[in-house]
């Protein structure tokens, strides 16, 4: 049977081998962010993202607006010029 003293040190020994196996782990996450923190960063893409999306939304209907207008002129003035200016 193990005595309390014993036990105690096998504990501490599991205790090292465990810090010495984890050390290396450690270091590599430390630079991570906490979850907190990739949250804060992600709402703020997601955020960015929306914006985009509804700027090119706008964009889209802007572009429609002109491709109509630009359409329309080309009717009125074919080749790009008034009809006036055609025959001077």
């Amino acid at each position: 049977m193990f005595t309390q003293n014993d036990l105690e040190a096998i504990g501490r020994l599991i205790d090292q081998k465990l810090d010495q196996k984890l050390e290396p782990l450690m270091e590599k996450i430390e630079h991570l962010p906490t979850k907190d923190e990739f949250y804060a960063e992600m709402l703020k893409l997601y955020k960015r993202q929306d914006e985009l999306e509804t700027e090119k939304d706008v964009l889209v209907s802007r572009s429609a607006d002109n491709s109509s207008r630009i359409d329309l002129l080309e009717q009125i003035h074919p080749k790009g010029k008034h009809s006036k200016l055609q025959t001077l």
